[in-house]
């Protein structure tokens, strides 16, 4: 919805769906996916606040809505770590081999999944918290910190896994807000080398970030050419009217 107070609504009501499915189902893996789903609800709620309160130009207002965001950064954030131990202990239960025809590997599989997308999950929450403050704020300075240890735990245990080079994006998004551009630019480069046609989606967000980076680092020339670069080579109706696509499409306009 492109109506931000209804889809404030919207969020709210899917969030207690969804609750009240984990309270009355507990024993399902499917509760599990719900609660990690409720995270997710809460990120979404954090962001349209954010939103809501550029759009004001009520100043007590537009305090409310940044402290709802980050309420809702925060409780995001401590709703993974509920779903993550519990995760863990399932995983577990299938430690050892198994035959790939044997029925429990799909469970595993399903399990293994949730986990890694809860523990980047929480990661980004704490981007997000940070994202919520002003620049060069102490609270902003923090969260980031958190966040990049995040990512940085998640990078070391799944290197090569999607995981582990999703988590490597955050890292150098990180090193971004801190201020140092060179870090950042150095893991975008790194990530976008990778050859594996299956990473085409980790390295479409990759490439929006590194345009950013360069804008911010002055090189105009250059990044107005990652950008038509990137509009050249993921031209797929749906990746340009991603995020991504629309945000290079931005940043293209304005170098």
């Amino acid at each position: 919805s492109g109506d931000l107070v209804l889809r404030e609504e919207l969020l709210r009501d899917a969030s207690e769906k969804l609750e009240g499915f984990v309270k009355a189902h507990p024993q399902l893996m499917q509760a599990r996916d719900a609660q990690v789903h409720m995270g997710k609800l809460l990120l979404e709620r954090g962001h349209t606040a954010m939103m809501l309160s550029e759009e004001t130009p009520d100043a007590a207002k537009k305090a409310a809505k940044m402290s709802e965001a980050r309420a809702a950064f925060s409780q995001a954030r401590v709703g993974y770590g509920k779903a993550i131990e519990p995760l863990k202990l399932e995983y577990k239960k299938f430690a050892g081999f198994i035959e790939k025809d044997d029925s429990r590997v799909a469970e595993r599989d399903a399990i293994y999944a949730t986990l890694l997308d809860a523990l980047l999950q929480q990661g980004v929450a704490d981007y997000e918290l940070a994202e919520s403050f002003p620049a060069g704020s102490p609270e902003r300075a923090k969260s980031l910190e958190e966040a990049y240890a995040q990512f940085d735990v998640i990078h070391k245990n799944y290197r090569e896994q999607w995981a582990g080079l999703t988590a490597r994006m955050w890292q150098g998004k990180c090193f971004e807000e801190q201020g140092k551009i060179g870090e950042a630019v150095a893991i975008y480069k790194e990530l976008m080398g990778h050859t594996d046609p299956r990473l085409r989606g980790l390295q479409r967000n990759v490439g929006y970030f590194y345009i950013v980076a360069l804008g911010r680092r002055k090189q105009y020339a250059l990044a107005a050419d990652e950008a038509a670069r990137w509009l050249t080579f993921y031209n797929r109706r749906e990746e340009r009217s991603s995020l991504e696509g629309l945000g290079v499409q931005i940043e293209r306009s304005e170098e």
